[in-house]
């Protein structure tokens, strides 16, 4: 009989390594279900991301929309301008600050988002049971805030 010592260092990194591996699968189909998102949807990935963070904040100045997206605002306005132009998005007048322009989903930008939103959710239920669903989007906001305090140069 072989026995094989595995220090907690060794353990520890291969479990990294596991969860690296399958992190990358995540990203690889995450990938796949956005791309056939954007072909059924004739939209780009930041305008899709864009929907999907007006889904969740609702109506929000175009400056804060662009910083929800890590974007300029130049290109907030671009991205804007062509979901505005496919009748998803619309701008208003902000009422209570006359100074910025709010941004909105439509009706037709709130049936795409809740197309987009009904197939993550799917795959969510059908991967995730629903005792784990909590420990999952902890570890989601842990893995953002780790990544966020990792990326500031």
């Amino acid at each position: 009989m072989l026995l094989v010592v595995v220090t907690g260092a060794e353990l520890a990194e291969t479990s990294v390594h596991h969860l690296l591996l399958a992190f990358q699968g995540f990203q690889s189909q995450n990938e796949r279900l956005t791309s056939a998102l954007i072909d059924t949807h004739g939209v780009g990935a930041t305008e899709l991301r864009a929907l999907l963070v007006l889904r969740v904040h609702g109506s929000v100045p175009l400056k804060r929309l662009g910083q929800l997206l890590g974007q300029v605002p130049s290109t907030t306005t671009f991205i804007a301008d062509r979901l505005e132009k496919r009748r998803l998005l619309m701008r208003r007048a902000n009422p209570l600050d006359r100074r910025s322009v709010l941004a909105q989903l439509t009706s037709e930008g709130e049936v795409v988002v809740g197309d987009i939103w009904d197939r993550y959710r799917t795959v969510f239920e059908d991967a995730v049971s629903p005792n784990d669903r909590s420990m999952l989007a902890r570890t989601f906001i842990d893995l953002t805030r780790s990544m966020s305090e990792r990326s500031v140069s």
